[in-house]
């Protein structure tokens, strides 16, 4: 399982590729996934164990993610659900 954040602007997703990049933490940019709404077309993804640091580093650089996701492959399906601080909610399937 992977971790993807959105963001509501293109300059906040690639601050947010450099603050992650420049603390050695891997990260892809990629394509925001149309199941997880139009924001500004890309967002980031990172190893699920790597969840507490990213979130960490981007509140160091002021970057504020608008949506924060689980990521997983099941067959020929990936489905998305969010992970919200409190209280689980639906999965999102592709």
């Amino acid at each position: 399982m992977d971790i993807v954040f959105t963001f509501r602007s293109t300059r906040d997703a690639i601050g947010g590729e450099k603050s992650l990049l420049d603390n050695r933490l891997p990260v892809s940019i990629m394509p925001l996934p149309s199941q997880l709404g139009a924001g500004c077309g890309l967002c980031l993804r990172v190893a699920e164990a790597d969840l507490s640091a990213a979130r960490r580093l981007l509140a160091a650089a002021r970057v504020a993610p608008e949506g924060v996701y689980s990521r997983r492959q099941v067959e020929d399906e990936v489905i998305y659900a969010p992970l919200p601080p409190t209280a689980p909610t639906n999965s999102i399937k592709t």
